[in-house]
């Protein structure tokens, strides 16, 4: 039996200014905070979500062509935005 990934996004690969969805299929966030980072880890953004929620939505904006990754505890999942 496969297990559940704690933390799921949509689309993988978008575009500037489109919406990345953040979704956990554990029914909520197991921590609050998230960040975005670039290819080197530098930190591109920083938030944090409210409790109860089992999915939120980000505008990409201001973020360059590149690869990036949404952490949130000890998850993360890769994504990519062009230009």
């Amino acid at each position: 039996m496969m297990s559940k990934r704690p933390l799921v996004i949509s689309p993988i690969q978008l575009q500037q200014n489109d919406v990345l969805t953040v979704y956990s299929p554990d029914g909520n966030f197991r921590d609050h905070d998230y960040m975005i980072t670039n290819e080197e880890g530098r930190v591109i953004r920083k938030g944090s979500v409210s409790a109860n929620l089992n999915e939120f939505k980000l505008r990409i904006v201001g973020l360059k062509a590149g690869v990036y990754r949404l952490i949130m505890g000890q998850y993360q999942e890769k994504f990519i935005v062009s230009a």
